[in-house]
């Protein structure tokens, strides 16, 4: 009887084991893992092309110099000096569009990028000052007219760049060297009968002349550049550029002139450049790969 009894409990102790493993799992599945998105770098080099608008100001005047026959013994020359400074003296101020191309190299540690950008732009400024006939207080009744004109053609900057990294967003500021070409010339007439040519509007054109020097400035600025996607970033900003005087000597030598020539040295103080751009740049490399957790 008791050996019935135990075959009788083991038989039904393995068809219970038997049915339990018929039955599903309650075991849950393992995780997969975990792919975060890959971490953005502004670390890199990139190559563009940027456009927009640029504001340009100029001061300008006349200076004479000391070896110029004039004063007591010469009063008409005295005259003619007092009415070409009078109406030497004033501003140009112009506006146009810009465009070109740009270079550089970003390094990001932690959420602080620095680096350094090269660009290259055709500037489209000009302006032209006429005063119109005048009757300066100083030149005791006599006409005078003065015409400027004042542009310049090309706008290049190299300068370092700091900024702060907000994931694909960049806020930075900027400045370095400035490089352009000031265009300047002067035409200066006047009704003394000084024996020069006549122009259309009456007056003699005594002083005439033109410089276009190479001048190195300076640039400040800041912008804010957006990363579209891992290459592709685009961007806007502001740049102040400030450039030297510019300066050359026109001479009266008329025959009815005695002693040394009527010498002028006629002279741009300085141009300033306000600049509102766009730009669009590829950043080279590729992009960051994706972090993998396994939990």
């Amino acid at each position: 009887m008791t050996k019935f009894l135990l075959s009788t409990v083991a038989l039904a102790a393995l068809t219970t084991a038997s049915f339990a493993a018929d039955l599903p799992s309650r075991k849950a599945p393992e995780a997969a893992p975990y792919v975060a998105a890959p971490i953005f770098t502004w670390t890199g080099f990139y190559l563009g092309l940027n456009a927009g608008g640029a504001w340009t100001g100029s001061s300008v005047r006349s200076i004479v110099p000391t070896n110029n026959s004039l004063g007591a013994a010469n009063p008409i020359n005295a005259t003619a000096i007092a009415e070409a400074v009078a109406a030497g003296a004033g501003n140009t101020n112009s506006s146009g569009i810009m465009g070109g191309v740009e270079v550089g190299y970003n390094y990001q540690f932690s959420n602080v990028v620095v680096g350094i950008e090269a660009d290259l732009d055709a500037l489209s400024a000009s302006k032209t000052r006429d005063t119109g006939i005048l009757t300066p207080a100083a030149g005791g009744g006599v006409t005078v007219r003065d015409i400027d004109k004042v542009s310049l053609n090309y706008e290049g900057t190299l300068r370092a760049r700091l900024g702060l990294a907000a994931n694909r967003a960049l806020f930075f500021v900027t400045g370095g060297a400035a490089l352009t070409q000031q265009n300047f010339s002067r035409i200066q007439r006047w009704s003394f009968a000084d024996g020069c040519p006549i122009a259309v509007d009456g007056l003699q054109q005594c002083h005439t002349g033109s410089a276009s020097p190479t001048s190195v400035g300076w640039v400040l600025g800041a912008g804010i550049e957006y990363a579209i996607n891992d290459n592709w970033t685009v961007k806007a900003e502001y740049l102040h550029s400030q450039f030297g005087g510019v300066k050359f000597t026109t001479s009266n030598v008329s025959p009815a002139l005695v002693g040394n020539p009527q010498n002028i040295v006629q002279s741009l103080k300085g141009t300033s450049v306000d600049a509102i751009r766009v730009g669009i740049n590829y950043k080279f490399g590729a992009p960051a790969s994706a972090v993998v957790a396994k939990y």
